[in-house]
């Protein structure tokens, strides 16, 4: 088949390291695989010099970007979305790839790409998939956006989510693929269950007595990190002594770690709390926990989960998006409601004085994670879909 994908995000997160694995790994399979994206943008660097033909082109910036602007937000989002451009460019690169040879099936993920992409693919005939990562979030069932799902329910041939939540709320809006399914996010399995546990410590400064928590995430409110340093700050006031035996380490980079580290001295919690910026060694790092946490207040199916359950970790995560299909409350794992911080306290003060509870839970979060997040399933099944597709 020959597969192009179209992604013009720079940003680097779960959607991206999804889109390099999956292309990845068709490529390798033999497919002629093709990336349409920002030259300079950390996927289209992460596939050079792979079997993936990468063509550097410049879609601007990200649907949703100017959020913050307030008033012009709608306007903005119109003009970016049908009167922008750089979509004659997208089409021209499109249409002489479909000449070179025809395309079997594009693929696309974010609002402008399925609005591009996909009115390109219904006008020359060419099938459509999508791949949907989370529920639909308000902001694009509305305006500009939310035009753009509306036009598309008929027009997008499959859609292959990753968490069987992302594909009902999209049918639940209306949309009518000829072919839909779930397949979960993979990963290698093998790679995070290898960390070295005591170096890693010593390397953090943490000893064997101390309780360590790990979260794997990009800190910004969304994560929940709010709601996690209220847990730990109504824990501190209630039981301090055991507060002072956990250590909360956060690996991820953002613009918000300031704002975050001004309250961990306003509240006391910076002994407790560490953020660690951007780490390329989770597998050490999950070697080093004793639990792993998540506190989004929304999320598809998160990496930092199914990581952490590869490696054989106890994980306490919030009830939204795919997480309630990765863990089983009290069995793989502990669930608590999103922007609760006294659910989220308890279930850590839970694990932290439960090493029996927390054993069991992560020895069934291994098994589970082998079972579901094999990436070459992942591949496999992905493959068979977009076959499907092609046909359609």
């Amino acid at each position: 088949m020959r597969i192009v994908s179209v992604h013009g995000a720079a940003e680097w997160g779960g959607a991206e390291r999804y889109t390099r694995d999956l292309l990845l790994g068709l490529a390798q399979r033999g497919h002629d695989v093709v990336l349409i994206g920002k030259p300079h943008g950390r996927l289209f660097q992460s596939l050079e010099g792979t079997e993936v033909r990468l063509i550097g082109l410049d879609l601007g910036l990200t649907v949703g970007w100017h959020g913050r602007m307030g008033a012009l937000n709608h306007p903005l989002n119109w003009a970016d979305l049908y009167a922008n451009p750089r979509r004659t460019g997208l089409e021209r690169v499109l249409s002489a790839l479909n000449e070179e040879r025809p395309i079997d099936v594009l693929h696309a993920q974010h609002v402008k790409e399925k609005l591009w992409v996909t009115s390109f693919g219904h006008k020359e005939g060419v099938p459509v998939a999508w791949t949907l990562h989370a529920p639909l979030e308000p902001w694009m069932k509305t305006s500009a956006p939310g035009k753009v799902h509306a036009q598309m329910r008929t027009r997008v041939g499959g859609l292959l989510a990753v968490n069987r939540a992302a594909l009902q709320d999209y049918l639940a809006f209306g949309f009518v693929p000829r072919a839909s399914a779930v397949v979960y996010n993979g990963i290698d399995v093998e790679r995070y269950a290898a960390g070295d546990r005591g170096a890693t410590r010593r390397l953090l400064g943490v000893d064997d007595a101390l309780f360590v928590l790990l979260v794997v995430a990009r800190p910004y409110p969304g994560k929940g990190i709010d709601v996690l340093l209220e847990a730990l700050s109504r824990g501190l006031a209630e039981e301090p002594d055991l507060v002072e035996g956990i250590r909360v380490f956060v690996a991820g980079e953002s613009s918000h770690v300031s704002r975050y580290q001004a309250r961990l001295h306003e509240t006391g919690l910076e002994r407790v709390v560490v953020f660690l910026g951007h780490r390329d060694d989770i597998p050490d790092l999950l070697s080093a926990a004793d639990a792993a946490v998540l506190p989004s207040l929304y999320e598809g199916l998160p990496y930092a989960i199914s990581e952490a359950m590869a490696a054989g970790r106890a994980v306490i995560a919030t009830r939204v998006g795919g997480i309630p299909e990765m863990l089983e409350d009290g069995r793989s794992g502990l669930l608590v409601d999103p922007g609760s911080p006294e659910q989220l306290w308890r279930a850590i003060r839970l694990l932290a004085t439960s090493p029996n509870l927390c054993s069991s839970l992560a020895q069934q979060a291994k098994r589970v994670a082998q079972e579901r997040f094999d990436l070459r399933d992942m591949i496999e099944k992905s493959e068979e879909f977009l076959d499907l597709v092609a046909m359609i």
